[in-house]
């Protein structure tokens, strides 16, 4: 089956944002979408993102485990490996609440920076359509059809106000 990659070049954000508005509303998924440009758009600028984030939960989560296993490890460690201790109490608090700090923290930094790679989708595995020859001041928008006709995406693209459209056709999926 070969694949088909349809870049449309907008001159202004409103007619990239009528475009994008015009593809979700005929069945398009935001992962067959990619916005390109040479400069920065503000948040918002074409889409809303509604999605919601999760890392503060993650993290939450991460220091709840993490605070678990900290304690665990700390005070299950003095309680097994009982060494004399001279009269004092086995379970002795400061170096418990520095271990189960300490492995807390350690949760949270590495889960919440393997949340953030995940919530931005980082890496990215597949290659992006993108088109060199897009002026500075130029939206470019890559559409990848689907189950559309190329020919309806073009129409829907240059209804909206695309200024260039063309047709990238790729090897085997």
């Amino acid at each position: 089956m070969v694949s088909s990659t349809i870049l449309a070049q907008f001159a202004t954000p409103e007619a990239a944002a009528a475009a994008l508005h015009a593809l979700s509303e005929s069945g398009i998924q935001k992962k067959q979408l990619t916005v390109f440009s040479r400069v920065p758009l503000p948040e918002g600028a074409l889409d809303v993102d509604t999605t919601r984030v999760r890392v503060p939960w993650i993290a939450l989560a991460a220091a709840v485990i993490g605070a678990a296993i900290g304690f665990t490890l700390a005070a299950g460690t003095m309680w097994l490996y009982k060494l004399p201790t001279g009269g004092k109490p086995i379970l002795a608090g400061p170096p418990i609440l520095i271990i189960t700090y300490e492995i807390t923290m350690l949760t949270v930094l590495i889960t919440t920076f393997l949340a953030v790679l995940w919530e931005t989708r980082l890496p990215e595995w597949r290659k992006r359509p993108y088109d060199p020859s897009l002026p500075g001041d130029a939206i470019g928008l890559g559409v990848e059809p689907g189950n559309l006709a190329v020919s309806h995406v073009e129409t829907m693209l240059r209804e909206a106000g695309a200024e260039k459209v063309t047709v990238q056709e790729a090897g085997p999926a």
